[in-house]
């Protein structure tokens, strides 16, 4: 149970997530019947990140606060949006 905290923590700090926002994701996973590590790499902010449009998450998260970042020319404010493929 302690290396499951610990693992908790982990991902938290790493993505910045707060504990709402973990167990949100959490039960988002859940109920998609996929990991937790899934859903959160599927968000925009750790995308823009992943795919190198952003230096950091931060920056990520500053783009879409600015309505910088269009999704199916949609503006998406939104940071905790989750990108599905197609």
């Amino acid at each position: 149970q302690s290396a499951e905290f610990f693992t908790t923590q982990q991902i938290k700090y790493f993505y910045n997530l707060s504990d709402t926002q973990y167990k949100l994701l959490k039960l988002s996973a859940a109920s998609l019947n996929l990991s937790i590590l899934q859903v959160i790499e599927s968000r925009l902010d750790v995308l823009l990140f992943r795919f190198q449009f952003a230096s950091s998450i931060f920056q990520a998260r500053d783009m879409i606060a600015r309505s910088a970042v269009s999704i199916n020319n949609i503006i998406c404010t939104n940071k905790n949006t989750i990108v599905s493929l197609g």
